[in-house]
């Protein structure tokens, strides 16, 4: 058997808050959650007040605290916290109808538990913080194609300039080819000209010797004569 701490009313007496049974609630070890329900203890019951391990009955909370779509149990919303100060006479007077013998039970809830909200905001974050890697990542991937591009970019240009240049080469070297055409021309004329004139030089030797010979003919037929 449990009771509320504020104002008394036990799992075992008969009482309900207009059609809903009473549940009672356990306060909550999450640190900051515990302060705000132990001060709403010290606010309505003093600072002299034991709050180790308490309840609060359902009467104490507002009914947006409650998650009912469980069939079977009435829990608490994570970070509910009291706000109705009732105490156990202004409830008896006011709000709780008793049934005579009429059995009423009443449910026992620990307070929210905030752990599978932190289970889940936990794997949130962690999403969270694998997509912001995963971004990170997609970042710095596309500044690397950016720069893989430029660098493309770049030779291209080079690769044009080095084409324009082998065209050029390709121009002047045809023009030497032609020049060592011609120069190649002119050495062949050339060499068949100084055959010929070698030819003749060898010509006219042979008619210089020739005349010579006549003239010593002549003189020796005229000596010849006058004798």
């Amino acid at each position: 058997m449990v009771s509320c701490k504020l104002c008394k009313v036990t799992s075992g007496s008969r009482s309900t808050i207009g059609r809903e049974k009473t549940t009672f609630h356990r306060c909550p070890q999450k640190p900051e959650l515990k302060k705000l329900w132990t001060d709403f203890l010290y606010l309505h019951l003093g600072n002299s007040v034991s709050v180790n391990n308490f309840f609060l009955c359902s009467f104490h909370f507002e009914e947006k605290c409650f998650d009912r779509t469980s069939a079977q149990k009435v829990v608490l919303r994570p970070h509910s916290v009291p706000t109705i100060s009732y105490t156990y006479e202004e409830r008896i007077s006011n709000v709780v109808t008793f049934r005579g013998n009429e059995t009423h039970h009443t449910e026992v809830c620990d307070a929210p538990s905030v752990e599978p909200q932190q289970k889940i905001e936990d794997e949130l974050s962690n999403k969270v913080f694998e997509i912001t890697k995963k971004l990170e990542n997609l970042t710095t991937k596309t500044c690397a194609n950016v720069l893989l591009k430029q660098q493309i970019n770049n030779l291209k240009t080079l690769v044009s300039q080095q084409q324009c240049t082998i065209k050029t080469l390709k121009r002047r070297t045809s023009k030497q080819q032609r020049k060592i055409c011609n120069l190649k021309d002119v050495v062949s004329s050339l060499r068949k000209k100084i055959n010929y004139y070698e030819n003749n030089s060898v010509n006219v030797n042979k008619f210089q010797e020739n005349t010579e010979l006549l003239s010593r003919i002549e003189w020796c037929t005229r000596f010849h004569n006058v004798r």
